[in-house]
């Protein structure tokens, strides 16, 4: 699990791109282990998370979601409203907003377009 925390980081930092805190939603199942989601926790909160919040409403309906709508509420009570952060300007073009989004979140080095796009 720590090796796949590669990629809960990096949807962390891209998150927090855009200016609000972030709350990680752990879908729980029955086979996880105190330890796995003591390490995810750990996880997302070194990466910048603000909460991480456990989820089973599938198996406890609206109960199994009360964590993680605490979470999400104090998340949002706790932090100064702010403007959505944005990649690109909003009179940027179509091409020039594809190229910003996938090379500030995806890592490209550039977009290249086909000439039917």
């Amino acid at each position: 699990m720590r090796v796949g925390a590669a990629n809960l980081r990096a949807h962390v930092d891209n998150l927090r791109r855009f200016g609000a805190p972030v709350v990680v939603a752990v879908n729980r199942f029955p086979s996880d282990t105190p330890a796995e989601l003591a390490a995810l926790r750990e996880e997302a909160l070194a990466a910048g998370a603000v909460a991480v919040a456990a989820h089973d409403a599938f198996g406890q309906g609206g109960a199994g979601a009360t964590e993680l709508a605490r979470a999400v509420v104090d998340a949002c009570d706790s932090s100064t409203p702010g403007p959505v952060l944005r990649l690109y300007d909003l009179d940027d073009d179509p091409v020039e907003k594809v190229r910003k989004v996938a090379t500030a979140l995806y890592g490209a080095a550039d977009v290249h377009w086909e000439p039917s796009a």
